[in-house]
């Protein structure tokens, strides 16, 4: 009996281990660090701090870092999500989930948003290109540097993300305009009945927001509101409040 109880206690150590390993190398092990330095191919020392909220804010000296980083931290926080959305618009969605998405993959291939975005590459201006490139480098250093703690999306899917590239930035933007374009029907309808009714029957189809509902900020508050006046003075506002976030809150990139 006493053999019995001691086997019994040797097998759920192993298990646990097990378990704890597996949790370890899934969960744990892909949480990435807030703080500390990155040597990176910025121009200039670049500094990051994140809010109570954990939403980054970015101090750089220049374009190319500033959209630099700004890649380096989308893959930091999202990167399944924005790999997953380009699987989307590539249809490539039934590489990772099996042939119940062949049929998606077809309907997206068929839209065309990757071939409408590697199109307009070519037509881009130097500056849009830079910027584009620049956000891609910085997401591309995140893969790079990180092959060994993905999100534990990609290691339950047993797929590693592919570089990010220009044409993958254009696409996404074409897709989202697409999806947000939900009341295009309603457009339609409107632009038919103006031409049947005329403007003012037209509107008066469509609801108007009542004067009485409820509103985000008042009048007085709308109208007190008053920007920095330049982007000195709105960097020196941002400084100031970073400066009172917690420590240990911050990261800073170095050439």
């Amino acid at each position: 009996m006493r053999k019995i109880a001691v086997v019994a206690v040797a097998l759920l150590l192993i298990l646990a281990g097990v378990a704890g390993f597996i949790w370890y190398w899934t969960v744990d092990r892909p949480v990435t660090s807030y703080t500390g330095t990155v040597a990176a191919a910025v121009q200039d020392r670049v500094t990051v701090y994140r809010d109570g909220y954990g939403v980054p804010h970015i101090v750089a000296q220049n374009e190319h870092d500033l959209y630099f980083v700004q890649g380096y931290l989308m893959a930091q926080d999202r990167l399944f999500q924005v790999d997953l959305t380009r699987r989307a618009v590539t249809g490539t969605l039934s590489e990772i989930f099996g042939k119940d998405f062949l049929k998606k993959d077809e309907f997206l291939r068929t839209m065309g948003f990757y071939r409408t975005a590697q199109a307009a590459v070519p037509a881009l201006a130097p500056e849009e290109r830079q910027i584009l490139q620049a956000y891609a480098d910085g997401v591309n250093f995140y893969i790079d540097t990180h092959l060994g703690d993905l999100p534990v999306e990609f290691t339950l899917l047993r797929y590693r993300p592919e570089h990010w590239e220009i044409a993958d930035s254009l696409a996404i933007g074409k897709y989202m305009a697409w999806t947000l374009g939900g009341n295009m029907d309603q457009e339609i309808f409107m632009l038919a009945a103006a031409k049947l009714l005329g403007p003012e029957k037209a509107l008066s189809l469509a609801p108007v927001y009542p004067a009485s509902a409820p509103t985000i900020i008042t009048e007085t508050e709308r109208l007190a509101f008053h920007p920095p006046a330049g982007l000195a003075a709105a960097e020196t506002t941002l400084r100031r409040h970073l400066r009172s976030r917690p420590d240990g809150m911050g990261r800073q990139f170095a050439g």
